[in-house]
């Protein structure tokens, strides 16, 4: 990363240590001299040429300044006088904040930007200049900024009331924080206004990708002449983008980095003519710079007042299309979809989903949308699913692409409404520090659901919002290294706040609010959420402010506990608790479960709680350490015969015990009750042997029983509770193949899935699969036999493509068999394409790729020779397919069962061995290689990749390039390390660690959570696999 560069790239800046020296750079005057020779010269004379010269010189130097500094070019003296940061640095171990003594209230930012060119061996640079219009809050004598040493400052000013310029005496730079302090010759009084002005020059780093960065792609261009001939013409084509959350607009311009420091930003940039610019606001005016041939100079209206990480600046050739909307106040508002001259025509469903997104939200938000016009870009290579810059929203092309499938809408539906719900929360009301980082994403994860439910309202919102949020950080905040919502950890510099960025501040932050929507209700969250936006709107706020806003909103005679009291615990606290629910059903042993008769005994219910922790190596020693840690807990009771009834768990007492009647109005006898039964609350359940049994039996009996949502909580809790030693694996197992039958939910079929993969590839690696193989073969048929209906817009289509991709990653022989051959007749019809004219597959967009899945090219990589994949290999380096069938081919030829072939592939992705035709391995592309690979592929791809971690060096060049690809690069350590369960890789693991820890990143936290799960998946073979096995000798002798 740009930190680790050396000098030559290191930030520069005025320096005025000695007093005689001036803060400005620019400044140079030459003495005026009288020569002695000039006496024999007329007085009037001399006078008149010093005059003239003088005016030329002032002449001349504004012409250079308007030439220069206006249009944004680098000053030719500015190499000589910039200096060198490298002697002034301050040491600091941890990461320092801005004081709040002096406030930016404007921007004025002037860019040139210089696009790369391959032919002329030019990377992206950039010169500019900012003045920061600043009030006062307190007296003081310095002034503390941020800028990254990647910066060049050339000159800096700060003047007052008429323009009164005050001397700057020294700086100091702290490098942890990337933190200048000026120190001034006087001081400046509060509530007073002053200017700072900078000029400044950058280049990124090639592989940056924070700030403002640089990729290319290949346009495709087709010239028709007379004979039905058509020449192919490919072009480079180049874009530029930012990215600035969390601290990266310093790489930009020096500002006041920190989400607190709100201001408005007045935006222009130099560009050259060929592209395309675009911004926060709109254009104002568009400009040819006068003396520069080719360049542009286009302004852009003020922006309402943001923080600095929400600054975007966009350098394209993309197509657009557009749709107008109108908002609250009855004025058109222009929605537009940017994306590469492929992609444009893939892009109307998005444009419909932020259509409908932007006027459900300004309507539940009962606030205006605060820019007058919305921009959504598709970026590619971009490190995140999207990004929610103030009214130019950039995201990766899978979410604002569709594919033409449901599952493609459903991510572009999910992720769409995700960045537009942020334009107010976020956006409007922002976090003051990044801590409360889930403020802004728990409810950007909440709300999308909330929009796709009034988009998609056939979908199954609810149960997916359990499948794809709820479940997954389920298993992750069970674990000791987790972390509660509001972070507490002390960072050390940048780089440690992309750890706060994970599954807690998203997930579990959005599976609280959920929570507390249901305890509320909608209407009671719904007023809450009002009270907190108006009241912060253009402002900052903390989860406290948040909890205010619903304490007022709270209906005390139904809710009799202080919101503010409950939600603290569910944010300051670590993990969450699991309920313990003991029932006596009021009968005798001898009756049976299934005995209908009455009885008039009332049922028994005991209640208690304690901290979740699925390590068994630090469960009790950690439970004893947090014996204070205890919720208030919402248990809302069903029983099978629809009674239901709601209870609150507190501190004290830590257990309570309720009555329930045997039988309703019906005389229908309860046989047996659940709690939390859609996992709607933020905690797990488990029952007594008893209850778990009459589950089960009811659902072998009658599989509807239980509607699809309870079937998918009670199977994810079952499973995680067979982990921790809670429960023996026959519920687990049982549970899983009755829910099953005759139920074409999608989400359920996910929650199985889920579970089912986790435990194949703890079985197929430890070589005992093949019984557990066959119960998933015959679930998998189960499954299919299940009649669907296509026509139905409820993910049918995908629910049976993926019941066939788990077929194939389990090896059923004969969804193998129907890969193999849909597989090689689409690689033939790919050669003989190429044979024919290889404008059909360069040219060939979305269409002619559609009929194969990447599964079916893994499957037969997996069955086949060698050859099938280094042939898959060989289209890929062929240069002649498109970006998508680029991608779907790796997904094929990572699965190879060569470990040679698999190794020299990965040798060259990475960069160790050159490409035959220079073709170039992307981030992302290398990320799909590991991941498929490693954790879809066969053993022979996951023994390379884990001896290839193994290796310093070569982890050194994987982890340079991921550095700052966050959520990829936890993607990557997960697929590699999270199938583990011995003793060996444990180990392994804890030595990586100490000898990478430092060059781990962002993903430092996350490898320590990996261990830990390795550590589970340890236990799990020695608690859990012995049952299984057992299970599943008796099931199938």
């Amino acid at each position: 990363m740009a930190e680790d560069r050396s000098s030559s790239n290191g930030t520069t800046f005025c320096n005025s240590h000695a007093s005689s020296k001036k803060c400005s750079l620019l400044r140079t005057r030459p003495e005026s001299r009288s020569e002695s020779n000039v006496r024999s010269y007329p007085r009037c004379l001399i006078i008149a040429l010093v005059t003239v010269i003088i005016i030329l010189f002032f002449i001349i130097t504004y012409l250079i300044f308007l030439h220069y500094h206006c249009a944004g070019l680098k000053w030719p003296w500015a190499e000589s006088n910039s200096l060198s940061l490298e002697g002034a640095a301050v040491d600091s171990s941890k990461y320092v904040r801005l004081p709040e003594k002096v406030l930016p209230d404007h921007y004025e930012i002037l860019l040139k930007v210089q696009m790369p060119d391959l032919e002329d061996k030019v990377q992206l640079s950039f010169n500019g200049t900012v003045q920061i219009q600043l009030t006062v809050a307190e007296d003081t004598r310095e002034i503390k900024l941020n800028a990254h040493k990647s910066l060049s400052i050339i000159s800096c000013r700060l003047t007052g009331y008429h323009n009164r310029k005050i001397h700057i005496q020294k700086f100091d730079y702290t490098p942890s924080e990337d933190m200048i302090t000026l120190r001034l010759s006087e001081r400046i009084v509060k509530s007073n206004q002053y200017n700072l002005s900078m000029t400044f020059r950058g280049s990124p780093h090639p592989g940056d990708v924070e700030g403002i960065y640089s990729g290319n792609y290949e346009r495709t261009e087709y010239v028709h002449y007379p004979g039905n001939k058509t020449k192919v013409v490919r072009e480079i084509r180049w874009f530029a983008v930012t990215q600035m959350e969390p601290a990266a607009a310093r790489k930009l311009f020096p500002c006041f980095d920190e989400p607190i420091f709100k201001a408005t930003f007045s935006i222009a940039v130099v560009y050259q003519s060929e592209y395309n610019v675009l911004s926060n606001m709109p254009v104002v005016k568009d400009e040819v710079v006068p003396g520069l041939e080719g360049w542009n100079r286009i302004h852009f209206q003020r922006s309402v007042r943001m923080s600095t990480y929400l600054v975007a600046i966009a350098i394209t050739t993309f197509q657009s299309r557009q749709k107008t909307v109108q908002n609250m106040d009855n004025e058109t508002v222009p929605i537009t979809v940017w994306a590469m001259k492929a992609e444009i025509d893939h892009t109307s469903y998005a444009l419909r989903v932020a259509s409908e997104s932007y006027v459900f939200f300004e309507k539940f938000y009962q606030i205006p949308y605060a820019l007058p016009k919305m921009d959504l870009i598709s970026v590619p290579n971009f490190n995140v699913g999207g990004m929610e810059n103030w009214g130019l929203i950039t995201f990766r092309p899978f979410y604002l692409v569709s594919k033409g499938s449901e599952e493609s809408h459903y991510g572009i539906c999910k992720v769409v409404n995700h960045e537009i719900a942020h334009q107010w929360f976020g956006n409007l009301v922002t976090p003051k520090w990044w801590n409360d980082i889930w403020l802004n994403e728990g409810f950007a994860t909440f709300m999308e659901y909330v929009g796709m439910d009034a988009i998609e309202g056939e979908w199954d919102v609810w149960s997916l919002f359990f499948v794809d949020a709820t479940m997954e950080v389920f298993s992750s905040d069970s674990l000791v290294s987790s972390h509660p919502v509001v972070h507490e950890k002390q960072i050390a510099n940048r780089d440690d706040l992309k750890m706060f960025f994970d599954l807690i501040s998203y997930r579990k932050g959005g599976a609280i609010l959920r929570m507390l929507r249901s305890i509320l209700g909608q209407q009671g969250f719904k007023q809450g959420v009002l009270l907190y936006l108006d009241r912060f709107q253009f402002s900052s706020a903390t989860s406290e402010d948040l909890w205010n806003s619903f304490e007022q909103s709270r209906n005390r005679s139904e809710i009799p506990h202080s919101i503010t009291e409950m939600m603290t615990e569910w944010t300051l606290q670590l993990g969450y608790p699991l309920v313990t629910m003991h029932v006596d059903y009021g009968q005798s042993s001898e009756d049976s479960v299934s005995d209908s008769s009455p009885s008039s005994n009332p049922i028994s219910v005991t209640l208690s709680q304690r901290h979740f922790i699925t390590n068994l190596n630090y469960s009790q020693q950690y439970l004893e350490k947090t014996d204070s840690n205890w919720w208030h807990i919402k248990i809302d009771f069903i029983t099978s015969d629809g009674q239901t009834h709601g209870e609150w768990l507190t501190k004290e007492p830590k257990n309570i015990t309720i009555e329930l009647n045997q039988t309703n109005s019906d005389n229908a006898k309860v046989r047996f009750i659940l709690a939390n039964s859609r996992c709607e609350h933020f905690y797990r359940v488990n029952y007594d042997i008893e209850t778990w049994r009459r589950i089960v039996d009811a659902l072998r009996e009658d599989s509807s029983v239980l509607d699809s949502a309870t079937k998918s909580c009670l199977i994810d809790n079952s499973w995680e509770l067979l982990g921790a030693n809670e429960l023996s694996a026959d519920i687990a197992l049982d549970l899983t193949i009755l829910s099953v039958q005759n139920d074409t939910s999608y989400p359920l079929w996910k929650t199985v899935e889920h579970h089912l993969e986790i435990i194949y590839t703890l079985m197929y690696r430890s070589g005992e699969r093949e019984k557990f193989q066959t119960y998933c073969e015959q679930i998998v048929n189960i499954s299919l036999e299940a009649e669907t209906n296509l026509s139905r817009s409820d993910f049918q289509a995908t629910r049976k493509t993926k019941i066939k991709e788990f077929a194939n990653f389990i090896g059923h022989p004969q969804f193998i068999a129907q890969s193999v051959s849909q597989a090689e007749y689409w690689v033939a019809s790919i050669m003989g394409a190429l044979n024919e004219s290889s404008e059909r597959v360069m040219g060939s967009g979305f269409g002619f790729h559609v009929d194969i899945h990447d599964y079916q090219l893994c499957a037969a990589a997996k069955a086949k020779s060698t050859d099938f994949s280094h042939l898959l290999h060989q289209l890929f380096l062929s240069g002649q397919v498109n970006p998508q069938l680029r991608s779907r081919l790796i997904r094929g030829f990572a699965c190879t069962n060569d470990a040679t072939l698999f190794n020299h592939i990965l040798d060259q992705a990475i960069g160790d061995i050159n490409v035959p035709d220079g073709t170039q391995w992307k981030n992302d592309e290398l990320g799909y290689l590991i991941i498929t690979g490693a954790g879809k592929g066969t053993n022979a791809g996951f023994n390379v990749v884990w001896n290839y971690f193994s290796i310093p060096e070569k982890f050194d060049k994987f982890g340079y390039r991921f550095k700052d690809f966050t959520f990829f690069f936890k993607n990557i350590l997960f697929a590699v390390y999270s199938g583990q369960d011995s003793e060996y890789a444990l180990q392994s693991m804890k030595k990586f660690n100490e000898t990478h820890f430092d060059k781990l990143g962002a993903g430092q936290a996350e490898f320590y959570r990996l261990i830990e799960r390795v550590e589970n998946n340890v236990q799990w073979s020695k608690y859990a696999r012995p049952q299984v096995i057992h299970w599943l000798n008796q099931f199938f002798d």
